[in-house]
């Protein structure tokens, strides 16, 4: 029994969950690297509020 294709596109998902937390935890050595106290999960909220109109608690609040 092979459980990676039984298990199908739940597998797939999986897999894809522990590629993106392995990429997080890339990007935060990279900021610890250079000093920077910074989580990257955030960095999507940090940039909009740069290029954005609304303000940052507002975003907060939609996420």
């Amino acid at each position: 029994m092979d459980l990676i294709s039984e298990l199908g596109p739940l597998a797939f998902g999986s897999r894809l969950k522990r590629l993106s937390d392995m990429v997080m935890k890339g990007g935060q050595e990279v900021y610890r690297h250079y000093g920077v106290d910074f989580e990257p999960k955030w960095f999507t909220l940090f940039i909009s509020s740069f290029k954005g109109k609304k303000q940052v608690l507002w975003k907060s609040r939609r996420i």
